[in-house]
């Protein structure tokens, strides 16, 4: 900057004379003084002496201001607070205690009340006066339960026991140490994690319930002290149990807390069609069994399950364990699906320990057919070395070999069971049942393409005590020739099947809608059978191949549109036939068919045949070809051509000629080798005479009476039978055909008529106006 100087004094004379010395003009200009940019005069040298140009930094160092200090602001950033920093103590200002104190007592009316002199206990208070300021650190004083005075609560206490008073404690504001410093644990409000590893990384001194919230494994944890060290080793999946991050299992777990069954969905199985659930079905098995037992949910949708692990050398997906019930949301809802070959059985039993206690229900089982072709053992469920075993409402497709099987189980049940299995390839059942015992099975409907579709079987133990009913099997959608209802007593020696019956009905089968066969050697034994079958277009109504011993069976098959052989019976010439029973009805046979060959050289057997071919097949051959011995044979034949076909060397038997009605002159044949058979009753043309010449007749006389009839209860709920026997039956029985809910029995027995009654078995009422089925049997 510049500073002008003038003098004082100014003269008023003009300048003359020499330049060279000092004129009056001289006095008048002003002095320029030039003095730098942002400095002061002044000194900061020691001592006095010539006035200095002084900097900033050297002024402020002067006057001891700091740079900057001297700035201003705008009144808006001045009036903000939030620039405002530093903190001032409530005793500094001066109004700050009455202000307070004012504002308080205004919004509830009461006043600040204090600690006693030694901070002790409250100081003596009545409730007008109920508050004060009269010392720091004041607290609320809680009303005792009348709240009409002040509760006495000492200062060790806390808040925590103020009892009685509805009161609860201050979380972060108590003064005593057994309060929490959290205050959602005071009041037992749980924290909210997203997953399962947040909750493993909570600290347990400030929260102890805990809500996952997370889709599937979601659901409320306790923190629970204890050891826990073999629950959440068994619980791989930490369904139930899981493990805090910093702290051992032996000094406690998040416990999840649950009402009913386990859910699969905890161990993480997905459903999604895509997902390899096996391991996490396996571990809430695992857990469920490690418990004691209980029911494992499976969630909606389709499980893929891949190697689970072997058993008895057996690839499985899913491994049942004792006293554990699998469960899904419907047969057609919740769904195991085989993953590919590796899996081989989808869900089983232990082959290493037996099993007692397991049941499945309501689920769904897909074999994956097309991608396990290769497997040699793809089952969906096996059943092995168990005891106490249900199968209720499950439905199973798609398998390589057997749909379900049973085999060396005591105690069972099966209900509801759909099986669609169309592999065309041998030793592929929907249903077999092996060396097992004491079963029950009812609402079975098995459409099987490849092998045997319903098998109860003896091999290495006897199969017993075992009744089916509501079977409906269906064979037609393969190309090999399978049995529908096969009993098999295949065992190496001494096995024996008993105490079964069965109630079918077959359509399609390749091979015979009812098998049975006694194939192996040894004293093998198949007694006390029942089999009753409505078959409808298999190959043969039944097929009987004895190597062995049969007694004491009753079968009864009712064919309808039969194959080329609807009954074929061999017996080898060491083993018997014997005291059994076949009803065989036969309809509508096609052209050259027969309709009953009996084989064999030793029988004692009860044979019915009921051949009713329609009159427009004019080239059957046989209505019975008979070529065994001792037996029993009552033929009611309708059929054109020979309707009684004796062999060579069938001999010693009885045939009691209900009716012929031959197209042909000859209603018996080819008698000319058999010698010693006896023929009572019906209009015999033909060739008679054995080759011994000892062919029999007894005239008209009918022993026994068998048949189907339809009747309609009266009012009484009974209903007539006509016998047609000669006289008074000594035994008679009745059964009713189809699935059909309701009890009948045979009241009254008179020369001409059995008569039945029809009643509700739930309600032991008699059931009347009805209309039912029946297949009776008399007999003189």
């Amino acid at each position: 900057m510049t500073i002008s100087l003038k003098h004082k004094f100014q003269s008023a004379i003009p300048d003359v004379g020499d330049p060279t010395i000092v004129q009056p003009s001289n006095w008048n200009d002003e002095h320029a003084l030039v003095q730098a940019t942002a400095t002061m005069l002044g000194r900061v040298s020691a001592g006095d002496g010539v006035t200095e140009e002084l900097s900033a930094s050297q002024v402020r160092t002067l006057i001891n201001v700091a740079n900057g200090a001297t700035a201003n602001s705008s009144d808006a950033y001045l009036l903000s607070r939030a620039n405002h920093t530093g903190t001032q103590l409530a005793a500094t200002i001066s109004d700050f205690s009455t202000a307070a104190d004012a504002r308080v007592s205004a919004a509830i009316g009461v006043s600040v009340q204090a600690y006693s002199a030694n901070l002790a206990l409250w100081s003596a208070v009545v409730p007008s006066s109920y508050l004060t300021t009269a010392a720091a650190a004041a607290a609320y004083q809680p009303l005792d339960s009348d709240l009409t005075s002040w509760a006495s609560v000492t200062r060790a206490s806390g808040f925590d026991t103020f009892a009685g008073t509805g009161i609860l404690p201050i979380a972060n504001g108590g003064w005593n140490a057994n309060n929490a410093g959290s205050g959602r644990l005071n009041f037992s409000l749980p924290v909210y994690v997203a997953n399962i590893a947040a909750l493993q990384a909570l600290d347990t001194t400030k929260d102890t319930v805990a809500i996952v919230n997370a889709a599937g494994v979601g659901g409320t944890f306790i923190w629970t002290s204890g050891n826990f060290s073999t629950q959440i080793a068994t619980d791989t999946r930490q369904g139930v149990y899981v493990k805090a991050t910093a702290i051992a299992a032996t000094a406690g777990a998040w416990v999840r807390t649950y009402t009913g069954p386990l859910q699969a969905k905890w161990f993480g199985q997905v459903a999604d069609g895509v997902t390899d659930d096996q391991a996490a079905i396996n571990a809430a098995i695992s857990l469920a069994n490690f418990l004691g037992g209980g029911e494992v949910k499976l969630a909606a949708g389709t499980s893929i399950i891949g190697n689970g692990g072997t058993s008895g050398g057996n690839a499985y997906g899913i491994l049942l364990q004792s006293n554990v019930n699998l469960t899904g949301c419907g047969m057609y809802v919740s769904k195991l699906k085989t993953k590919d070959a590796s899996t081989g059985v989808l869900v089983t039993t232990s082959f290493a320990a037996a099993s007692s206690n397991i049941s499945v229900a309501d689920f769904g089982l897909d074999g994956n057919q097309a991608a396990i072709a290769t497997q040699a053992l793809g089952m969906n469920l096996w059943f092995y070395n168990c005891t106490g075993v249900s199968i209720n409402n499950i439905y199973s497709a798609q398998s390589v070999v057997w749909s379900v099987r049973i085999q060396l189980v005591t105690t069972f049940s099966v209900q509801n069971i759909e099986v669609y299995n169309p592999a065309i390839r041998s030793a592929t059942d929907a249903l077999h049942i092996t060396d097992s015992s004491f079963g029950t099975l009812s609402d079975l409907r098995l459409n099987c393409g490849g092998d045997d579709v319903f098998i109860i079987q003896s091999d290495t133990a006897d199969s017993h005590d075992i009744t089916v009913t509501g079977l409906a099997v269906v064979g037609n959608i393969g190309s090999v020739s399978g049995v529908g209802v096969a009993l098999f007593n295949s065992g190496p020696s001494n096995r024996a099947m008993y105490n079964i019956s069965i109630d079918a009905v077959t359509v399609g089968c390749k091979g015979a809608g009812l098998g049975i066969s006694t194939r192996s050697t040894g004293t093998l034994d198949v007694y006390n059978v029942k089999a009753k079958v409505i078959d409808n277009g298999s190959k043969f109504a039944a097929n009987l191949s004895v190597v062995g011993k049969i007694h004491q069976c009753d079968f009864a098959v009712i064919s309808k549109d039969a194959g080329t052989q609807p009954f074929g019976a061999t017996a080898d010439g060491t083993h018997i036939i014997k005291d059994n029973r076949l009803y065989l009805e036969v309809y509508n046979p096609p052209d050259a068919s027969v309709a009953c060959t009996l084989q064999g050289t030793t029988w004692d057997a009860v044979v019915h045949v009921d051949y009713n071919p329609l009159a427009n097949k004019a080239s059957q051959l046989f209505g019975i070809d008979m070529w065994a011995d001792h037996s029993y044979v009552r033929c009611n034949l309708k059929g054109a051509g020979t309707n009684l076909n004796v062999r060579s060397g069938a001999s010693s038997n009885t045939f009691d000629i209900i009716a012929m009605s031959g197209a042909v002159t000859k209603d018996i044949n080819n008698l000319s080798g058999a010698v010693g058979n006896s023929f009572i009753g019906g209009s015999v043309t033909g060739t008679v005479t054995d080759a011994d010449g000892s062919a029999r007749f007894y005239g008209s006389r009918q022993f026994e009476g068998y048949g189907t009839a339809s009747i309609t209860t009266d009012g009484s709920g009974n209903a007539n039978i006509a016998h047609g026997l000669a006289a008074t039956p000594r035994t008679a029985s009745v059964t009713l055909l189809g699935n059909v809910a309701y009890a009948i029995d045979v009241q009254t027995v008179s020369s001409t008529n059995l008569q039945i009654r029809l009643k509700n078995p739930a309600t032991n009422a008699n059931v009347t106006s009805t209309s039912v089925s029946v297949l009776w049997r008399a007999s003189l």
